[in-house]
């Protein structure tokens, strides 16, 4: 069964004897697309498909059906015509009446795109899709993928803990059942997506068990692309439970698999390069990207999004580094290919992505003094907010939130003092709408405020929004780590505002604070950022004249330091050692 139109476009043509350059003539195109096509590198388009099917006298519908497991436009008409039903009929008795099975090659290319569409409109279509294929005929195989892919839909239409106790009850079938001992794929990918489900309900351990399981199915059958998706799986689900070493060491495990699944091997290395930057292992998380982006641009892979958001992601650490200029020659390679797939309309949600580069961009501007470019950036990124929502709220709120900050930054460059002051104000207009950094984002809102209000000498406001933001601190849940570099920042400014007061104590504890706090994180870059601010406040003591200050912030924190074994990275705190000698 001709399963790809990729293979009817190649068929053709070599029935025909035509070489690439005369079907391109034949159909108004470049030989290249043709080779594109036929190597499945490129979607057929709509107009090359009718074209295709004029010269070669095919079904349309055929075709279309071939080409796009699920076309929107013609999914009413596809029962009603005889064309794509019959084909699939016809050929499915082919298939499994010689002792071939492709079921499962089947099932995957008509499902293939299940995930990803998803309007009321697609699931009715796949509803249906389902129904008639378990008509075509009657094998346990077929109503056992049946159930696998209603479970699926069950997800997206009730949620995870519904669509779970599907999947289990369909494992069940499959280990006790002797008609589907046969079905491996089917249990292998059951396994994964119940180890999924349990992931999203927040059941990390029962996940990391399926996805276990996923991995002794795969070593069964030697199947290294299953196996490697096991340490991917395994990997992320302890990413989420912040057992980030255990993270590392299986997705290194994955990336080390011999095999073809080079597709798969750079989601590994993108995913381990992206958590190299939060542990602040800058040098290595480069190095990890810069491979991950090589494997995207692979003719075998060829995936232009990936290769966007890998190159936006380099261009992220850069900037974090201070190399403003290669982080902006990374960000624009991003935003090319961003800018292309949005035009393409190739890929869901690139407007988002797109609109992260720009606001990365944005920030290089900033932080480069580059501000009326800056300026201009930002406005447009929140003029854009209402489209948006549409694709993500959560993302979208996200990103005016850092836009709304970044756009004060750039009034307080130029001495805007109140535009500043109420662009600061208008961040909390953009709520997290999950409700888990809630906290953070009014704290980091008294935060801008309070070194607004010292830039302008307005102390006393300055104080209000530190206590401000210590006292909803103080009254929150603080385990979420996402908030951790927000506290950290705060613990440093209210030392510093009690060595302004005079007390030595107070000050001396809230750097403390920030040091251990950084040091949970296991973030390198936050640690050693607590240490330069720490460092950069003995220097002032000093200067100012109060080498008592001084030298008991010194005493205390390099004490802390040499217990917990950190002196590789405090080295912005003992350089001040001669200070003292």
């Amino acid at each position: 069964m001709k399963l790809t139109f990729a293979e009817h476009l190649r068929d053709f043509r070599i029935e025909k004897k035509m070489s690439l350059r005369e079907l391109a003539d034949l159909l108004g195109v470049s030989h290249t697309l043709i080779g594109l096509i036929e190597t499945n590198k490129r979607r057929a388009s709509s107009k090359f498909i009718r074209k295709f099917a004029k010269y070669s006298e095919k079904d349309l519908k055929l075709l279309e059906f071939i080409a796009n497991p699920m076309p929107l436009s013609y999914k009413q008409s596809i029962y009603e015509s005889e064309g794509a039903p019959d084909f699939l009929k016809e050929n499915w008795i082919d298939e499994t009446a010689d002792g071939k099975d492709n079921i499962d090659e089947i099932y995957l290319a008509l499902f293939q795109e299940i995930d990803t569409r998803t309007t009321l409109e697609d699931r009715i279509y796949y509803r249906r899709l389902i129904k008639d294929l378990e008509k075509m005929v009657s094998r346990p195989v077929i109503q056992s993928w049946a159930t696998f892919y209603s479970a699926v839909l069950t997800n997206l239409e009730i949620g995870p803990e519904v669509a779970l106790r599907s999947f289990q009850d369909l494992y069940t079938t499959l280990t006790s059942d002797s008609y589907l001992q046969d079905a491996v794929h089917l249990r292998l990918q059951t396994c994964f997506r119940m180890g999924e489900m349990s992931r999203d309900i927040k059941l990390c351990e029962q996940a990391i068990q399926y996805f276990l399981e996923a991995k002794k199915i795969s070593d069964s059958i030697n199947n290294d692309e299953g196996k490697a998706n096991s340490y991917y799986l395994i990997g992320d689900t302890y990413r989420t439970m912040q057992d980030r070493e255990q993270a590392i060491q299986y997705w290194q495990e994955g990336i080390a698999i011999e095999g073809p699944h080079q597709h798969l091997r750079a989601k590994l290395l993108a995913a381990l390069g992206s958590l190299y930057k939060d542990l602040g292992r800058y040098a290595e998380a480069i190095d990890t990207l810069k491979g991950s982006a090589r494997l995207w641009k692979l003719r075998a892979v060829n995936d232009s999004y990936n290769l966007a958001a890998t190159h936006q992601e380099i261009s992220s650490i850069f900037y974090l580094q201070g190399d403003y200029d290669t982080a902006l020659d990374y960000v624009r390679r991003s935003l090319i290919i961003f800018t292309r797939l949005e035009t393409e309309a190739q890929h869901s949600g690139v407007s988002l992505d797109l609109a992260k580069s720009r606001l990365l961009k944005s920030a290089i501007f900033t932080n480069n003094n580059q501000l009326e470019r800056a300026t201009s950036n930002l406005v447009a990124i929140i003029q854009d907010y209402h489209r948006l929502t549409s694709i993500n709220l959560n993302e979208a709120n996200q990103m005016m939130r850092e836009a709304h900050e970044l756009l004060g930054l750039v009034y307080e460059k130029t001495s805007r003092w109140n535009d500043a002051e109420d662009i600061y104000k208008k961040i909390v207009q953009y709520p997290d709408a999950n409700g888990t950094n809630s906290v953070g984002i009014r704290v980091r809102v008294f935060i801008n405020l309070h070194q607004l209000y010292n830039k302008r000498d307005r102390k006393a406001d300055a104080i209000s929004m530190l206590l401000q933001a210590d006292a909803l601190v103080s009254e929150s849940d603080l385990s979420d780590p996402i908030i951790a570099p927000t506290l950290i920042e705060l613990n440093l400014l209210k030392g510093n505002v009690a060595f302004d007061q005079g007390n030595t104590q107070e000050g001396v504890k809230y750097h403390l604070e920030a040091c251990e706090l950084s040091r949970k994180t296991e973030a390198s870059n936050l640690i050693e950022k607590a240490f330069s601010s720490i460092g950069n406040r003995i220097q002032q003591l000093y200067s100012d004249g109060s080498e008592v200050f001084a030298q008991a912030l010194y005493n205390t924190v390099i004490s802390w330091v040499r217990e917990h074994n950190l002196e590789v990275l405090a080295i912005e705190v003992s350089k001040h050692q001669h200070l003292f000698s």
